[in-house]
């Protein structure tokens, strides 16, 4: 779910110029709404609509991605999520110590 306050939103329509080109082409925007409406193996970019537009953000698409490449490559989904905000130090600090550094 994306957490518009916390996450850098994105116009749908903007996400093909940001999303890396393939054989000198961009990804062409009914691919993004297809994305979000039917997705793609399985799996479905988020969105949010906000005053009448529709937005997903940078770290949905991180998601969706990883996820895609999960279902594909026969991992979990569960294992593909990745952490889409940096942990603070006393976080960090307690992780290291749990593992024994």
């Amino acid at each position: 779910m994306i957490e518009i306050d916390k996450e850098n939103l994105v116009l749908l329509s903007e996400v093909p110029k940001i999303l890396p080109k393939r054989n000198g082409k961009a990804v062409h925007l009914s691919a993004c709404y297809r994305w979000m409406r039917s997705g793609l193996s399985g799996v479905r970019l988020e969105t949010v609509l906000v005053g009448g537009q529709r937005f997903t953000s940078k770290e949905a698409l991180n998601r969706f991605w990883h996820r895609v490449t999960a279902v594909r490559d026969g991992v979990p989904i569960e294992k593909a999520i990745v952490a889409t905000s940096k942990p603070n130090a006393k976080q960090a600090a307690k992780e290291l110590e749990a593992s024994g550094w």
